[in-house]
């Protein structure tokens, strides 16, 4: 069956307080507040290390309304694909195997999109350790 993915609505959109254990520096989210975080790889970030902040932030990030997982979203979903998924071309998880997910930006993909795809096509994007 699909996996389920929540997201994160605006109502219910939080920031996990357990990020500063995962962060490279060791900072809370609320020292994000108002950066852009995606473009963090810009300062050093590596592409999982983004899109696990973008993921554990989303409202210092302002990412509550594009669609990142929700804080204590579906368990299992840590490193799955979701079947379903489709992006607007019909391209499934599987093609984005060891592509820089987080950068599809840079192709024309929107925020929206690339929260999808990195929230939707987590083990094909390689998004934590477990999934590689």
């Amino acid at each position: 069956g699909a996996v389920a993915v929540e997201t994160a609505a605006p109502s219910t959109c939080r920031d996990d307080p357990a990020w500063p254990s995962r962060d490279p520096h060791g900072l809370g989210c609320a020292y994000y507040a108002g950066s852009d975080c995606a473009a963090l790889f810009l300062f050093g970030y590596s592409v999982a290390e983004v899109a696990g902040l973008e993921a554990s932030c989303p409202a210092s990030c302002g990412a509550c309304d594009v669609g990142f997982p929700a804080v204590g979203s579906a368990e299992g979903a840590e490193c799955a694909d979701d079947p379903e998924y489709r992006d607007r071309f019909g391209i499934a998880c599987g093609s984005y195997a060891g592509t820089s997910c987080a950068f599809m930006g840079a192709i024309g993909f929107d925020k929206r999109e690339v929260g999808e795809l990195t929230s939707r096509c987590r083990r094909s994007c390689e998004l934590t350790s477990r999934c590689r």
